[in-house]
């Protein structure tokens, strides 16, 4: 999933391009994805949530809500993300080691498809 979103980006594609796809196959928001991760049913597509977490929660006002869509912000947030090039973050924050380097907690797959895709295509 994360290899072709940069890959369709990197390729000159636009950020809104992954959320229609995203959206057309199913793949849970981060939204969602966190309230299934919270009930213990951890999954990328919609069609494997439990029916209770396929509505969204009614809000302050009590009306009810679309269903969650991908749009480029959330796909913006990714690519940005301290965590996709593998480095360890705390609040937002990349945590540094004694020597003030970045900590890694993984071998970034992905850094130069991830600097290439973030330059430039933010407004895209």
């Amino acid at each position: 999933m994360g290899r072709r979103m940069v890959d369709g980006i990197v390729s000159g594609g636009s950020l809104t391009q992954p959320a229609r796809e995203f959206n057309d196959e199913g793949v849970v928001t981060p939204a969602e994805y966190h309230r299934a991760l919270k009930a213990g049913v951890p999954t990328l597509l919609r069609e494997d949530l439990p029916t209770e977490l396929l509505t969204p929660p009614e809000t302050s006002r009590q009306r009810k809500q679309r269903p969650p869509r991908w749009t480029q912000t959330p796909i913006r947030n990714m690519l940005q993300s301290p965590a996709i090039r593998g480095f360890v973050h705390h609040n937002g924050d990349v945590v540094r080691g004694g020597d003030g380097m970045a900590l890694q907690f993984a071998e970034p797959s992905l850094r130069y498809l991830v600097r290439e895709a973030t330059s430039g295509v933010t407004n895209r």
